[in-house]
């Protein structure tokens, strides 16, 4: 049940409608006793609102989480030797799962997109200390290439050399403490959501929030030992945990750099990775409640609560015409009553401050004035 809103946030959620509150008058089910039925019909629609608001905004959380999907991303080494200078090129690109051919969609991002950096550590005695570590690194305001080329000085003799990249992940991965890790349970690399909501878990199974102040984590000999701590605020976990995680290792490959046959040295790998999925068909915006839908709603409940107003009035009439049958002198007596004490006050006949005076303060001067007299 919802109302429109604006058309520039589709997946914001909607409202239900206010509505009031539906109640039976007093003692109405002691006369119907079907009367109960309707109460109870209030209490399940209730639960029902109540559990579609949950679904609604488990599935708005859901729809703002980037979508991801396994791609395997075909990565290249290779080298070439141009007069002096050596030539490294790391390069690829992402393979089509159909067809196993280079996937040439238009939305897809070159190879680039997917490093954050390289490096080539060439090594000694080849190579001195100052020129041995070869290092690209990608800014978000370069253009996205199918490869990537560092140069050097070609070394007299063949040499190895290792070849570091670091690949973008979605969503990124980190790397706990091993005795956070095994405390934990956590698998492989894990995101920062992963690891706190295993540490959440972890501190209501040992029960390590403070009795008297729950929003302290009382640390045991684990967590002591991670984060240093012997109490630490729940408020500043997250950061806790920020100074103890370290990004997931670069991927390590093995080169060899032979001057007489680049063309063999020539190398292929397959690195399975999570990418954004850029076609997520299977994501829609929920579907909306139709707006007469939820008018119609709260004219039903309009028309609920003027019945309900409606049968309380009789009701009063009822018992009044009950209690007249039974005792018509006792009931005209409060009646008359009744209609004199009102007359009374609209006549202005009530109790007014103006006779009455404060007697308060002069009585306790006097009080006092006569204690200091007799003493």
């Amino acid at each position: 049940m919802g109302t429109s809103g604006s058309d520039s946030d589709s997946h914001a959620p909607r409202k239900l409608p206010i509505v009031p509150e539906l109640r039976l008058p007093q003692q109405l089910d002691a006369l119907i006793p079907e009367a109960k039925l309707f109460l109870q019909l209030t209490r399940f629609e209730q639960r029902i609102d109540a559990a579609l608001a949950r679904m609604r905004l488990d599935a708005q959380r859901i729809l703002r989480t980037p979508r991801t999907v396994y791609r395997t991303l075909r990565i290249f080494l290779a080298h070439e030797i141009d007069n002096d200078t050596l030539r490294f090129r790391v390069h690829g690109h992402l393979v089509n799962p159909d067809t196993g051919n280079p996937d040439s969609h238009r939305d897809r991002n070159r190879f680039s997109h997917y490093v954050r950096n390289a490096a080539v550590q060439l090594q000694a005695p080849a190579y001195s200390e100052s020129e041995c570590i070869l290092e690209w690194n990608r800014n978000d305001e370069d253009v996205d290439l199918d490869g990537i080329e560092l140069t050097a000085r070609a070394a007299n003799e063949d040499t190895h050399c290792r070849v570091l990249l670091n690949l973008e992940q979605y969503p990124p991965r980190w790397v706990a403490p091993d005795r956070l890790a095994a405390a934990l349970g956590l698998q492989m690399l894990p995101t920062k959501e992963n690891v706190l909501e295993s540490l959440w878990a972890y501190i209501r199974r040992y029960q390590l929030l403070h009795a008297q102040d729950p929003t302290q984590v009382i640390c045991d000999e684990v967590l002591r030992d991670v984060f240093g701590l012997g109490q630490i605020s729940i408020d500043t976990l997250p950061g806790a945990l920020d100074k103890v995680l370290r990004p997931a290792d670069p991927l390590t490959f093995l080169y060899h750099l032979r001057l007489d046959d680049a063309d063999k040295c020539r190398q292929v790998y397959d690195i399975s990775m999570q990418i954004p999925d850029s076609h997520p068909s299977h994501i829609a915006a929920l579907p909306e409640t139709p707006e007469r839908d939820a008018a119609e709603i709260s004219q039903l409940h309009e028309r609920c609560r003027s019945l309900l107003q409606e049968i309380g009035d009789r009701l009063q009439g009822y018992q009044f015409m009950a209690a007249f049958s039974e005792s018509p002198v006792d009931v005209m007596r409060v009646a008359i009553a009744n209609q004199a004490r009102d007359l009374s006050i609209l006549a202005g006949h009530g109790r007014h401050p103006s006779p009455f005076v404060d007697w308060g303060p002069g009585a306790a001067d006097e009080y006092v004035s006569q204690f200091s007299r007799s003493s």
